[in-house]
């Protein structure tokens, strides 16, 4: 069914889908994953100081917070400024679309030379400071438009076919909905496998993957004036990383401590 994930697959007795199963688990519990979700916290200003308690010795020598005492959790938020001048130096200004093929110039110019876009590349930009990598996905929509979206870092489970990071051999990405069961929010965690071949769907139920429908979709379909369908892919996987470095280390992993210790200074002189 996902042949792609044969050469991955070192248990033959595993499965498929207990194959991504166990790649999803493996990500999530990975300090790649922490880093992404923690340089998005302190880009919100959600720092590690919201955990600060005042505490003295207390009987047995263990530590006892003591709440009648100031507890000031002063958030100085020099990393967010930080993101911020590194986005804007790289993609702060609009640039300019030149080749010596003036016919290929004009055909691009109305996608990529527009404010839409430059606003577009901003927020890629700040995934890869925040993330250490961002994603696009150039596709098709329903109405057979040529779009290109964004995908959250920590969405995306890379499968490399080599060590510089440069060739694709699947991709799985795992992200979360809101819907409503009569009256009731429920949030449902739907996966999508990237191959080759085109998108597999499944939602994760637990442990389990449950195949949705429709279950594969090739990345774009063409119609004839006939009504007659054909499927197409393209020669790659169409999932482009943008890298904030050659190791993908997000800005956070090397400034993380600094924030937290004038974060921590600043709270307690306060106190």
């Amino acid at each position: 069914m996902i042949g792609q994930l044969a050469r991955k697959n070192v248990d033959t007795r595993m499965t498929d889908e207990q194959f991504i199963i166990a790649e999803i688990n493996r990500f999530r519990r990975s300090k790649r994953y922490d880093d992404m979700i923690k340089g998005e916290d302190y880009y919100e200003g959600k720092h590690d100081i919201r955990y600060k308690q005042r505490t003295a010795i207390g009987e047995n020598g263990k530590l006892t917070v003591l709440d009648n005492l100031p507890n000031n959790k002063i958030v100085d938020n020099q990393y967010k400024k930080m993101v911020d001048q590194k986005t804007n130096y790289l993609v702060g200004q609009p640039f300019l679309i030149q080749s010596e093929n003036q016919q290929f110039v004009d055909a691009v110019k109305p996608y990529l030379q527009t404010k839409k876009f430059f606003k577009f590349m901003k927020a890629v930009a700040k995934d890869s400071v925040n993330c250490g990598i961002g994603w696009v996905y150039p596709h098709y929509n329903e109405r057979g438009e040529y779009v290109i979206t964004r995908f959250k870092p920590y969405e995306i489970i890379p499968m490399w076919a080599d060590a510089e990071h440069t060739i694709l051999d699947c991709a799985i990405r795992v992200y979360e909905v809101v819907v409503y069961e009569g009256l009731e929010e429920k949030i449902v965690q739907k996966v999508e496998l990237f191959n080759p071949d085109g998108i597999y769907y499944f939602e994760l139920k637990d442990t389990i993957l449950v195949a949705e429908e429709p279950f594969y979709q090739p990345y774009f379909t063409v119609i004839n004036d006939d009504g007659t369908e054909h499927p197409f892919n393209w020669d790659k996987i169409p999932l482009i990383p943008f890298r904030y470095n050659e190791e993908e280390l997000p800005l956070i992993s090397r400034c993380k401590s600094m924030q937290d210790g004038l974060n921590k200074i600043e709270s307690q002189w306060q106190d």
